[in-house]
């Protein structure tokens, strides 16, 4: 703020118009955003390295977007998943990969294997016993000939040919479809359901695909591209327009980009509010519009200014380092008004312009000289630390804080000098009786605010131990978004598909002795090598098939004849079926078989009204044969594919399954499951720790988020300490006083 720049305010003035102007352009042009949220931490660190040694030799799973199909009936969750990942099969191009770890064609082929030997007679025995009616839906899928086949049904029930609980099951699952019916719903009846009525009940079913996306992290949203794709697709296949099924995606690119819509728009909107609010106290406190504008120019200026020098120096934002701005805005104007205010105070004394200029950096130029060297020490204590994201934004701020200096001393003197040099502030009176009593209690009541402040610091010690860092990256985002609720969903369940870590070992042998180790530890639910996609006890089971198929293949290969029932033959079934159900209900011995008999006369009393006054009758005996029969031919062909399966072996265990399982290197994978939430950070850290007891180079992003967590507060308390003591050795320095120095540090350290 010497006499060059007065003499030549207007030049400056010219001189950094162009020059923010160019340095605006250039900022523009060039400042990037890396989205990586990897990549805020150092490549040196040993989970980095592990890292990106096991996505190099596993690369079909890094990083996939978890896509969570969930329906109401198993019919609907199977057959939503194969059309939805039959859709991004057909773009490879922005769908390199697309997997499904519990379906596909390889499972529906060979699923039956993977049952123990009691589980597949058991079910081989109810679908013998169910063969006749197999036959006859075979051949015959109208309402008509499903209302006579339960007819037949109860004969055989109270004959003693068939038995009440398989019956009792399909009586519900039909009424239970015939009041969706009547409700406006099309959910179809789960034929899965009947043809297995042993596997556990839900109220939801889920299936699981893992998609690879395309990938750019020089977007804001790295994998943009994809996840409109995958919107696009569901919205095609018309999976987010009912309440039958819901499709969510999760897993760290999901998760950035609902993330990422929200931090360019709440960095960009934190400045302007920034801004707006430090304008707003300065007219409140100035009450000079004039040199509020002269201040709100410079801090603008030393803004762009900060910009680029980040896009020369660094080459992009990350995800910490895009709040630079708001830092910048908070701290950069305390020199302006600091400046300000003692310019004001030099004009009120009498001084001319340029005199109260020259008096006003004498006066305050050395204390924020001092304030702009410790407060860019703070921010340059984080550079030397591994987290890289809060380094980058403490070479950033550090530097701002020097030209924010800068444009102060040499900006807004010029500034003033042209547009408000007869602007001085004006005073507002005496302050309101109590804030001036406030701000004379610590100067009355000296010793009992010292006691105050030393008991409150030592209490704040004794709590001190209570304090931890929650390494859980989900807990700072947003919950509401569907990422984070089925990601928190899939944790508590213990399907941690993004969370398990993985051990690799030499060959599948060493897999297959290292897996053992593991499912012996505590935590451990379930471990998986790609030996155990090879099920125990084939021959045998091919055997309980190959009878099965002799049985029910010839009924189950009758092509479909009829699916029109008339109305008029519609209303004799419902008669003869009501009878039966009648005697059901009334002299059955077993009380659940009554009792479902009822709820199905009941329903189809209902149906007969409704069907009596509908005009058009044949549409709406059509959507009632939507309803029961929709799902049924993909469960007949499954059926069949199933029965007609050959043995596996490692020849035969797809390609995809092969490569995520296998390293490109040979080398064999062990996926480990835990039986603990991994969303409780206690059992996080126990399950990571127990894995690498066994092999500490096992790798997962369970283990990326444990020693992510320990590198930021590592960081922290490194900056805190280096910043501590560099701060306290320059006032030191500069004061050449202890006491004083002991005396403007004790605040600080109380306060944090």
């Amino acid at each position: 703020m010497g006499g060059r720049v007065q003499r030549r305010a207007g030049s400056v003035i010219v001189l950094f118009l162009i020059a923010t102007v160019g340095i605006g352009a250039y900022a523009i042009a060039t400042l990037g955003i890396n989205s990586s949220e990897t990549d805020i931490f150092s490549d040196e660190l040993r989970v980095m390295t592990l890292r990106e040694d096991y996505f190099e030799n596993f690369p079909r799973l890094r990083d996939p977007i978890v896509v969570v199909v969930d329906a109401v009936t198993p019919d609907l969750a199977h057959d939503s998943a194969n059309r939805l990942a039959q859709r991004l099969q057909s773009e490879p191009e922005r769908f390199p990969d697309v997997y499904q770890p519990d379906g596909g064609k390889f499972f529906d082929e060979h699923g039956l294997l993977y049952l123990s030997v009691t589980e597949l007679q058991d079910l081989v025995d109810r679908l013998s016993l169910a063969q006749p009616f197999l036959s006859r839906l075979s051949r015959d899928q109208s309402v008509g000939g499903l209302l006579s086949l339960l007819d037949e049904a109860g004969g055989a029930v109270e004959s003693g040919q068939l038995e009440q609980s398989m019956l009792g099951e399909t009586f519900d699952s039909v009424s239970r479809s015939i009041d969706n019916y009547l409700a406006g719903r099309d959910t179809p009846l789960s034929w899965q359901t009947l043809l297995d009525a042993n596997a556990p009940q839900k109220k939801t079913y889920r299936r699981f695909l893992l998609v690879r996306p395309v990938v750019d992290f020089n977007r804001i949203r790295p994998a943009e591209d994809s996840l409109l794709g995958l919107r696009e697709a569901i919205a095609e296949l018309g999976l987010d327009n009912g309440s039958d099924v819901r499709v969510r995606a999760t897993g760290t690119f999901p998760l950035a980009y609902e993330e990422a819509q929200h931090v360019r728009e709440q960095a960009t909107w934190a400045g302007i509010a920034s801004l707006l609010l430090v304008t707003v106290i300065l007219l409140i406190g100035f009450r000079s519009p004039r040199l509020v504008v002269c201040s709100i120019l410079a801090l603008l200026v030393g803004l762009v200014w900060t910009a680029g020098f980040a896009a020369a120096v660094v080459g992009h934002l990350n995800l910490v380092s895009v709040a630079f701005g708001v830092l910048f805005i908070g701290l950069s104007i305390d020199f302006a008004i600091h400046i300000s205010v003692q310019f004001s105070d030099e004009l009120g004394a009498g001084a001319d312009a340029q005199a109260a200029l020259r008096r006003a950096a004498t006066s305050v130029g050395g204390s924020l000289v001092i304030c702009a060297l410790t407060t860019a020490v703070a921010f340059f204590a984080f550079v030397p630390t591994d987290f890289i994201g809060v380094a980058e934004l403490g070479l950033i701020a550090g530097t701002g804080m020097f030209i924010g200096l800068f444009t102060n001393f040499t900006l807004l003197p010029a500034l003033i000098l042209k547009f408000a040099s007869h602007s001085r502030i004006k005073s507002g009176g005496a302050l309101p009786g109590w804030l001036a009593s406030l701000f004379a209690l610590p100067v009355r009541h000296a010793r009992s605010v010292l006691a105050v402040a030393g008991v409150l610091g030592l209490a704040s010690v004794w709590l001190l131990p209570d304090i931890h860092f929650d390494t859980n990256p989900i807990r700072v985002r947003d919950p509401s978004t569907d990422s984070v609720q089925v990601f928190n969903e899939i944790l508590e369940q213990g399907d941690a598909y993004p969370w398990n870590l993985n051990v690799v070992t030499k060959d599948l042998a060493s897999a297959r002795v290292t897996a053992a180790r593991l499912q012996a530890l505590p935590g451990i639910r379930l471990t998986l090598t790609l030996s155990d996609f090879v099920p125990d006890g084939q021959e045998q089971k091919l055997d309980i098939l190959d009878q099965a198929a002799l049985m029910l293949l010839p009924s189950l290969d009758a092509a479909p004849g009829n699916t029109q029932t008339s109305g008029a033959q519609l209303r004799s079934d419902i008669g003869k079926l009501e009878k039966t159900l009648g005697t059901l209900s009334a002299g059955s011995k077993n009380s659940e078989l009554a009792g479902s008999a009822r709820r199905l006369l009941d329903a189809l009393g209902r149906l007969h009204q409704t069907l009596a006054s509908i005009s058009d009758e044949s549409a709406a005996l059509e959507a009632l044969r939507n309803v029961l029969f929709d799902s049924l031919p993909e469960r007949l062909r499954l059926l069949r594919s199933a029965l007609q399966t050959g043995s596996v072996d490692m020849q035969s265990i797809p390609e995809q399954l092969k490569q995520r399982m296998t390293g490109k290197d040979g080398r064999a994978r062990i996926e480990v499951f835990p039986t603990e939430d991994l969303n409780d950070q206690l059992a996080l850290e126990a399950y990571v720790s127990a894995i690498q007891s066994v092999d500490p180079d096992a790798y997962g992003e369970g283990l990326l988020i444990v020693d992510s967590g320990r590198v930021v507060v590592g960081a922290l308390q490194q900056a805190l300490i280096t910043a501590g003591v560099v701060i306290t050795l320059i006032l030191v320095i500069v004061w050449r006083n202890i006491l004083d120095s002991a005396l403007v540090a004790a605040p600080l350290i109380l306060a944090t």
